[in-house]
């Protein structure tokens, strides 16, 4: 349950609007990544735990800390 809640809160607040309202370039396409990365995991979930590969969730969490990162610079953005 902690990592569904972990996962929704970067994901809506973070990427989706990111993705849509990022004020430039670079901050949408970040956004979009997260959220293409997201339905990778997903589908990739289907038949493999990400558990089991480490350095695909290792990179899905940097990608998340990253996609943060840029919301609080979006906000920041004059």
């Amino acid at each position: 349950m902690a990592f569904l809640v972990v996962w929704w809160g970067i994901f809506l607040p973070a990427a989706w609007r990111l993705a849509y309202y990022g004020r430039s370039l670079w901050l949408k396409a970040m956004g979009r990544g997260y959220v293409l990365a997201t339905v990778g995991i997903i589908v990739g979930g289907l038949t493999d735990h990400v558990y089991f590969n480490t350095q695909m969730g290792l990179c899905f969490w940097t990608l998340g800390g990253l996609t943060m990162l840029c919301k609080k610079l979006n906000e920041e953005y004059d």
